[in-house]
This record gives C-alpha cells, sequence and structure tokens, in this order.
C-alpha cells in the first residue's frame, strides 16, 4: 500500500500431532516507485498573446510544477505563463515526489516569445483589363 518496511510473521498453532512452530519474522521492503513527466512541446507566442496554461503530467497522479528560466521572457505563475518580454526561455516541469515515488526527471520545453505577431495578406488574382 506505501513505501516503507514492513515486518511479515508466519505462525503455525500446531496440532494434537505437532507443537506449535516458533514464529518467523522477515521483513519486506517495499521501495518508492519511479515516475515520468509527459510535457508536450510549446508553440512559439507574441508578447501580446494572452496567457496561457500549461499540462504537463505525471505518471504518478501527483503535481507538477512549473518554472521559467527566463523570467524577462516569460514568468509562470502555478500553471499559466505570461508573456513579458521578447526572446526565448525554458519553461520546465517538475515533480518533487513523495512517500511513495521518487522525484521526477524534470522535462523542459522551449518558449519562443516574438515581438511582434506574423500576419499574412490575402489577395485575389486580378483579372486582366483590356485598355480603353
Amino acid at each position: 500500500v506505501g513505501a516503507g518496511t514492513a515486518n511479515i510473521t508466519a505462525t503455525q498453532g500446531g496440532d494434537a500431532i505437532y507443537n506449535a512452530a516458533t514464529p518467523v519474522v522477515r521483513a519486506l521492503t517495499v521501495n518508492k516507485a519511479d515516475q515520468t513527466i509527459s510535457f508536450e512541446s510549446l508553440v512559439a507566442k507574441g508578447i501580446t498573446d494572452p496567457p496561457f496554461s500549461l499540462s504537463a503530467s505525471a505518471s504518478s497522479g501527483l503535481t507538477v510544477s512549473y518554472v521559467s528560466s527566463n523570467t524577462s521572457v516569460a514568468t509562470v505563475s502555478g500553471n499559466t505563463v505570461t508573456m513579458v518580454g521578447q526572446g526565448t526561455t525554458t519553461i520546465t516541469a517538475s515533480q518533487s515526489g513523495n512517500t511513495n515515488y521518487n522525484a521526477a526527471t524534470s522535462v523542459g520545453q522551449s518558449l519562443t516569445v516574438n515581438d511582434k505577431q506574423s500576419q499574412a495578406i490575402t489577395f485575389g488574382s486580378l483579372a486582366a483589363k483590356n485598355l480603353r
């Protein structure tokens, strides 16, 4: 049911032919389980984009925490990222474990914040005209 050590005792009370056996105690050690983090790649954002949510998950089901390597580009509060400047930062997802799970190996994803938004012009073909 959890990591740790438990003593298991085997007993046999005996019967009309046999005396009770001497109990035998053995220690059972249950090690912490390993866990992994799944964290999808991040798409580039613009400086004016609204904050967005991160959705990494730990195989243990425990809560994942996040940190930005460059807070002049993006900050993280809980699982929400806010863009604050142009550049690149790494958003790292981590899970420190608990009494039953070892800490997960952290996973980083690069986030690029562009100064200006890209735009595209749609301009249909023009029909040929005759000179008058």
